[in-house]
């Protein structure tokens, strides 16, 4: 119960720090214009920085299903390990969603400040929904955040990932991913 806040504490800084300064940390540096003057498509230096970013982000749910791996059979109790795996991919599935709407903000403003503005407003009310949510007539606002669905307790609980809200994780990572390259590809950028 523990990891599953901890990790959505780590999900909110890390969805919003790093994607969002993918680009921006670029324009403050002024090294965009260099970097951009390789015979490299732009949507593709973009996708490639973000495919570090997940390759990264998937060291922190593998951090936490191998601690609990050791962990757990050292103070006695047993865990369904597939499950455990299976809340951590949810986790990771986070990191991208979460990580793509972030990387839409920094394309869409170019600036750090902005850029982390706007992803912040937008990763902290999805977050702030969920909770909000909880609460008796509210229920309708859990549905419009991503932290509702592929949570690490529903799937412990549920004993497996639900190809719902599988899909709708997913889902709405791409068609962000797939924005924040169309609109970097096609942005006028200027020095």
């Amino acid at each position: 119960m523990y990891v599953g806040v901890t990790m959505e504490w780590a999900i909110v800084f890390l969805a919003i720090l790093v994607p969002a300064r993918i680009v921006t940390s670029e324009v403050d540096k002024k090294t965009l214009d260099v970097t951009l003057s390789y015979p490299l498509p732009r949507w593709r230096y973009l996708l490639e920085k973000f495919m570090v970013y997940l390759a990264y982000s998937l060291l922190y749910p593998a951090f936490v299903y191998v601690l609990a791996v050791v962990g757990t059979p050292s103070i006695g109790e047993t865990l369904d390990l597939t499950v455990l795996g299976h809340a951590m991919a949810g986790f990771w599935l986070w990191l991208f969603a979460l990580g793509a709407l972030s990387l839409l903000c920094g394309t869409l403003f170019l600036e750090s400040n902005r850029a982390l503005s706007a992803s912040g407003a937008l990763i902290l009310t999805q977050y702030v929904m969920t909770r909000l949510g909880d609460l008796g007539n509210l229920g309708f606002l859990k549905d419009l955040s991503l932290f509702n669905y592929l949570s690490a307790g529903t799937i412990l609980h549920q004993g497996g990932m639900l190809i719902n809200e599988l899909s709708i994780v997913v889902d709405v990572g791409l068609i962000a991913l797939l924005c924040a390259l169309y609109t970097f590809q096609k942005k006028e950028l200027a020095f």
